[in-house]
């Protein structure tokens, strides 16, 4: 049988390496998930064993930010940061469209391109930015969002709130990306940032940096 083949644990394995891990995964990773693939041909949860042993791997512990983030999972991973309570809209879903990312509507069998040339041309980036924009400031009605309400304040040192949602959307707080995002506001150090229009476009803009478009 053709799903007994060699060649098809191979195909399979490296097809789920170069979605989970990087558009250019170790052979070394391939190989061993092909192994994984091939040992469970004949359990119901193949496929699942094989996720689990790349997710479990050397390789993928070792390998960050290769991947870029399709549009729903930049939409995802920023609605999950921000706390938005989110409304999905046809808005939104026509905005991720342009974006790329055509919600069941891929023409083929095959789904939407797995390396990230396909989402990093100039339009598709300048549609990411619009994502973020327009889920910030609820262009198309999919929720309110007040980055200051979280920090349970009117008035915060700039400095502090940004390093809050570095902290939100990075998991750290970069200074080289806090110095970008207190030049761009106009913030002086040790100065107050009171403006809830000012905070969601500060939000904003560390949400468009390069570095948040990668898993």
């Amino acid at each position: 049988l053709a799903s007994f083949h060699p060649a098809t644990a191979r195909f399979l394995s490296e097809k789920l390496c170069i979605r989970l891990v990087a558009d250019n995964p170790p052979e070394s990773l391939i190989s061993s998930a092909a192994k994984v693939w091939s040992k469970n041909r004949d359990k119901p949860d193949q496929i699942a064993r094989v996720v689990a042993h790349i997710a479990l791997s050397k390789e993928f512990s070792q390998i960050r930010s290769a991947k870029v983030k399709r549009p729903l999972e930049l939409v995802a991973s920023y609605l999950r940061a921000t706390g938005i309570e989110f409304s999905p809209t046809e808005g939104l879903i026509g905005e991720m469209d342009a974006a790329g990312q055509r919600l069941f509507g891929w023409p083929t069998p095959t789904g939407h391109p797995d390396v990230s040339d396909h989402w990093l041309g100039a339009n598709a980036m300048r549609r990411r930015w619009t994502l973020i924009a327009g889920l910030t400031v609820n262009w198309w009605g999919t929720g309110q969002f007040d980055a200051l309400v979280p920090l349970d304040t009117k008035g915060l040192d700039a400095e502090k709130f940004i390093a809050y949602w570095s902290e939100r959307l990075y998991g750290n707080s970069s200074p080289i990306l806090m110095a970008s995002l207190m030049n761009a506001a106009g913030l002086a150090p040790g100065s107050a940032l009171t403006n809830p229009g000012l905070a969601r476009h500060v939000v904003a803009w560390a949400a468009m940096a390069p570095e948040y478009q990668l898993r």
